[in-house]
């Protein structure tokens, strides 16, 4: 009876695992210029829009942009519907960026600089 129960959950499990897979594949490409900053979890980075405000996960950088630098960031990527323990913001994968030569403003919060 247990083997019945196995094969049932295992059945279920790829039927809820494979529309993911395939929907994470073919996501809207979007243009983003902004600022880089490290997320609320150890790992996580993040872009924040300097157009609309929107915040992307973008930990799939590779190489990663440096937030330390404070240079504002050219990056394109593909939404992918993924759940991250970042939780900040839409994921993006297949990440192209590259640096500018604008500063990223002091944030209003922080080390009181």
């Amino acid at each position: 009876m247990w083997k019945f129960g196995a094969v049932a959950s295992l059945a279920l499990f790829i039927t809820a695992v494979v529309p993911q897979q395939s929907q994470a594949q073919g996501g809207p490409r979007v243009s983003v210029l902004g600022c880089v900053s490290p997320g609320v979890e150890a790992g996580c980075l993040i872009i924040t829009d300097n157009v609309s405000g929107k915040a992307y996960q973008i930990s799939s950088a590779v190489p990663k942009p440096d937030p330390a630098k404070h240079l504002v960031v050219r990056l394109s990527g593909t939404i992918v519907n993924k759940i991250t323990f970042c939780q900040q913001g839409p994921v993006l994968e297949e990440i192209k960026w590259s640096y500018t030569k604008m500063r990223c403003r002091a944030p209003k919060y922080g080390a009181g600089k």
